[in-house]
């Protein structure tokens, strides 16, 4: 898991020395399981950080969906473990 972290950190500091490169919309959009996967944490945290700490996300009906770098923007800047 702290690795994954460690990658999502290297990947912030990239994003926010070029805040002006465009996003790229391919893979930009992350599920429920997307998200999962990229922190490495359950689904049950993940809603609990969204609740607790806004970890960005939004409720689409039933299913939720999340914007890749607002994450990984969030994770560098509130420094989860």
């Amino acid at each position: 898991m702290f690795a994954a972290f460690s990658a999502l950190r290297d990947e912030f500091t990239a994003l926010r020395r070029d805040l002006t490169t465009p996003v790229d919309l391919e893979g930009e959009i992350l599920t429920m399981a997307g998200v999962t996967q990229l922190l490495g944490v359950s689904s049950k945290t993940v809603v609990e950080w969204h609740h607790k700490f806004g970890l960005p996300g939004v409720k689409v009906g039933r299913p939720w969906r999340f914007r890749r770098s607002e994450v990984v923007r969030w994770i560098g800047e509130h420094h989860v473990r």
